[in-house]
């Protein structure tokens, strides 16, 4: 659906590196930056790249990140935002290291994940024992904020069952 030819990807929140790689399959030609806060995530990734295809490794706040802006053409992130208290001030932070024609692809949880746990501990007290989560209608609201143009926003529910608590 969307025709990219990045230059420069940014992997945010990159965890143990396996979107980096993938990125790396998909875009031969673009140039991958890994990003996490994490000094241990991006020491995982490390161990996974080869001497003949090594990409920059960051360690770094999403909240303030260390790139000029206009710098990317991609950025990827899977399941990192919701780690912000502040939606809106990263997605500023990302649109300002976007350049014109750049792609932000995310995904994140939403305010029905972990629904079922949440109940449970309402039947036992009033405390918060599970993160909230931001709906997809505010993600879309933050983004036109931020002067993201044309967001798409979807939504998907996934159900896991398990035979036993083991």
């Amino acid at each position: 659906y969307i025709r990219l030819n990045p230059r420069w990807i940014l992997d945010l929140g990159c965890g143990g590196g396996n979107f980096s790689q993938q990125l790396q399959k998909y875009y031969p030609k673009a140039r991958i930056v890994s990003l996490d806060l994490a000094l241990q995530m991006l020491q995982q990734v490390k161990k996974r790249q080869r001497w003949w295809r090594k990409w920059p490794l960051v360690c770094a706040d999403m909240h303030q990140l260390p790139f000029a802006t206009g710098t990317f053409d991609l950025i990827f992130s899977n399941q990192v935002l919701h780690w912000s208290s502040d939606i809106p001030a990263v997605l500023k932070e990302l649109a300002r290291i976007m350049n014109v024609n750049a792609c932000l692809m995310f995904s994140t949880l939403g305010p029905d994940t972990f629904r079922e746990i949440r109940e449970t501990y309402a039947k036992i007290d009033s405390h918060a024992h599970i993160n909230e989560f931001t709906d997809m209608h505010d993600l879309g609201d933050y983004m036109l904020k931020a002067n993201l143009l044309d967001p798409v926003v979807d939504m998907e529910y996934l159900h896991v069952h398990y035979s036993s608590i083991e």
